[in-house]
């Protein structure tokens, strides 16, 4: 309720103001707010003691329509026009309030009890006044009923009503939609201030920058062992949310390929039985073939894999899948002399495997041979789990035609998968963790 002083209590407040006195000191002598107070000053500098008068003026209906209009389409606030044209200023917002309310300036026009049809306020003559070209709002409020309630039976949230407010701002003035949504202005200003801001902003950024570095080949455990090597502290559930708002994910296509054309040499033990796990470099090593679809050419890759840290020590490349093509692998193997005393080779019973050429040379070498029992790929998953990854995260991302830029973009990512790319059992890339390795023992 609006509380009214006497034209007494207003001149002491201002005589105290012009001499000197402090507008803290003048609102705790006189119960008034220290806003109330300068109100009165300003008014007072403006139209002199008139404009502090309590008189209870008649203001005329047009110029009730001049004032709001200032109000609304000028863009003024309700203090600037009550303080130029010397009129209270909970008089105005009241005018402006009724006006945003109903749609029509008619609402400003003094009520009479004896009104007949032609003289009605209703519809019929908010449209009239409308078609007279009177600059009437045109529509009903802007701060529509579904700010204050969007669906029956539900109140909207203070964050919510202050994100609507900011869109009809420009349609109305600020004082008068946060009077109608019952929410002060410092709360407005606080929800738009926080409704923009994503705490997660530089993570999701991080991120990206991950999942494009990986080619898009990552997924959430990954960049997440990624960014804690780098120093964030965020949960493996955080990525894969972020990653689900951001619409990233990780393209994956599984593929098998298997070989087996009987037995034609001697077929050796299974000699690891699935126990993939090594307790140094070289001591296991992991080897197969894999057919790769390149435009309408096939080739095959044979590779080899340290079982200690997943590592490809050796690899070769061939339109035909004869021995030479096993042979050259184990060739540069020997080379960089990856092997170590009484090391065991695995491999299925592939016909390149059981030929006396290759298993004559793993004999002179000390290698033992052991291969996985037939028909069964779970014996060799460790060859089967790096092809898996190849052909997800390389081949079948490019649909490669040209023969050339798929063995450039193999060395890549050989040299990729071996250096940066972070395997999940180890928490690190191959040879970083062979090298740890090495530094400990």
């Amino acid at each position: 309720m609006v509380k009214f002083y006497d034209l007494k209590t207003k001149l002491r407040a201002v005589n105290l103001y012009k001499q000197g006195a402090r507008v803290v000191e003048i609102s705790r002598d006189l119960k008034v707010s220290p806003s109330q107070i300068l109100r009165w000053v300003n008014q007072y500098n403006m139209h002199g003691e008139a404009g502090l008068s309590n008189t209870n003026r008649m203001v005329p209906f047009e110029k009730k329509c001049s004032l709001v209009k200032k109000v609304l389409k000028k863009r003024l606030s309700c203090e600037q026009v009550a303080l130029t044209e010397g009129y209270g200023h909970s008089s105005v917002a009241r005018w402006v309030s009724m006006v945003v309310a109903s749609g029509s300036y008619n609402s400003l026009k003094p009520k009479r009890h004896d009104k007949t049809e032609n003289e009605g306020t209703g519809d019929g003559a908010g449209k009239a006044a409308s078609s007279r070209g009177n600059g009437t709002p045109s529509g009903k409020c802007p701060f529509k009923k579904n700010l204050l309630c969007p669906s029956p039976g539900k109140k909207r949230g203070s964050v919510d009503k202050s994100i609507k407010i900011a869109e009809l701002s420009k349609e109305c003035p600020l004082p008068i939609l946060l009077r109608k949504a019952g929410i002060s202005r410092s709360t407005y200003y606080y929800h738009l201030s926080h409704a923009n801001k994503d705490k997660y902003r530089r993570e999701k950024s991080v991120i990206r920058q991950i999942f494009e570095r990986s080619r898009c080949t990552y997924g959430y455990r990954r960049i997440s062992i990624e960014m804690h090597n780098a120093g964030y502290v965020i949960n493996h559930k955080t990525v894969k949310k972020l990653m689900s708002e951001m619409g990233i994910a990780a393209i994956q296509k599984r593929k098998k390929y298997r070989s087996y054309k009987g037995i034609i040499g001697k077929v050796a033990d299974n000699i690891i039985f699935r126990d993939f796990k090594a307790n140094g470099p070289g001591e296991k090593m992991a080897t197969d073939i894999s057919q790769i679809n390149v435009g309408d050419k096939r080739l095959y890759l044979s590779a080899m894999v340290d079982m200690f840290n997943g590592e490809v020590v050796s690899y070769s490349v061939s339109e035909h899948p004869d021995l030479n093509l096993v042979m050259s692998m184990m060739r540069k193997a020997l080379r960089k002399k990856v092997f170590s005393d009484s090391c065991v080779l695995h491999s299925d019973q592939g016909w390149h495997y059981q030929h006396m050429a290759y298993a004559m040379l793993l004999k002179s070498k000390n290698i033992i041979q052991s291969m996985s029992r037939r028909g069964n790929c779970l014996d060799n998953a460790l060859m089967e789990s790096f092809f898996g990854s190849l052909k997800s995260e390389l081949v079948y991302l490019h649909r490669y035609n040209d023969k050339k830029k798929f063995l450039s973009d193999l060395r890549w990512y050989i040299r990729y998968y071996n250096n940066e790319r972070i395997k999940l059992r180890l928490k690190t890339s191959p040879v970083k963790y062979r090298k740890q390795f090495n530094n400990l023992s």
